[in-house]
């Protein structure tokens, strides 16, 4: 029933299913091609042996490159796969490639929300065989992760304040994990606050406060019994969580 309000909410239907295993085998077929190719090619990208050195330590492995402020999500996601004994350059290349997978599917989700299957389909296609995109997915770097990340924190924010204000605790804990996957997603952050005032009456509101402070705290009140406030609250839990432990693994 969860999953059937989500899918309705995120106005994906049942012959969107089709178009979604279409594009998964693409981003699949896509992110298994460019693994291998990066294995063979090596590693080009310098930033891709701070991310595997700040993985080994994560996994309890010595380095003597550290540079543990860095974003670390995806670090940790390989130090993983390297405790399992996964203990490659390809284990980076996998995270970051099941990211860019994600990215791929956001897509064409996000743009459902205002076109027409066959179109959202075209539209991740062209998203996943940009030479931009394709350039930096699945080869051990940042960028792709942080912006699936940014994708579906985009696609829960338009549901929390359009449709139901449980997505809040959804889209602030995805928000902090892709600010801890590349800090500059906080850029995202003037942007959600800017769709969140838009459909609130922001200056309506502010009017009211000028003009009569009673009538201001009357509402006010009233918004902070409200479910929505409420869930903001129980998000901005989630989230901190996530920020507590992300800062003790970069601290540590």
């Amino acid at each position: 029933m969860i999953f059937k309000s989500i899918s309705e909410d995120l106005n994906i239907s049942k012959n969107d299913f089709f178009y979604l295993f279409i594009l998964t085998v693409f981003s699949i077929l896509i992110t298994y091609t460019l693994i291998s190719f990066n294995q063979v090619l090596g590693i080009y990208c310098s930033d891709v042996f701070i991310y595997l050195s700040n993985s080994l330590v994560f996994a309890g492995y010595q380095s003597s490159v550290l540079y543990l402020y860095l974003s670390p999500v995806i670090c940790v996601l390989t130090a993983i796969l390297f405790k399992l004994g996964f203990l490659s350059e390809a284990s980076l290349y996998l995270v970051t490639g099941v990211f860019c997978i994600f990215a791929n599917i956001g897509i064409y989700v996000l743009l459902k929300n205002k076109f027409s299957s066959l179109l959202s389909l075209c539209g991740a296609f062209l998203f996943g065989s940009f030479s931009l995109t394709l350039l930096w997915w699945a080869n051990g770097t940042l960028d792709v992760p942080a912006v699936a990340l940014s994708i579906w924190t985009i696609i829960f924010t338009i549901l929390a304040v359009d449709k139901d204000s449980k997505y809040y605790m959804i889209a602030i804990p995805f928000f902090v994990l892709a600010v801890f996957t590349r800090y500059t997603e906080l850029f995202l952050l003037p942007l959600i606050l800017l769709y969140y005032l838009s459909k609130h009456d922001f200056f309506t509101n502010l009017d009211l406060l000028i003009r009569s402070r009673q009538e201001f705290s009357k509402k006010l009140k009233s918004y902070i019994k409200s479910e929505e406030f409420r869930n903001i609250l129980k998000s901005c839990a989630i989230a901190f969580v996530f920020l507590v432990l992300f800062s003790a693994t970069i601290l540590a």
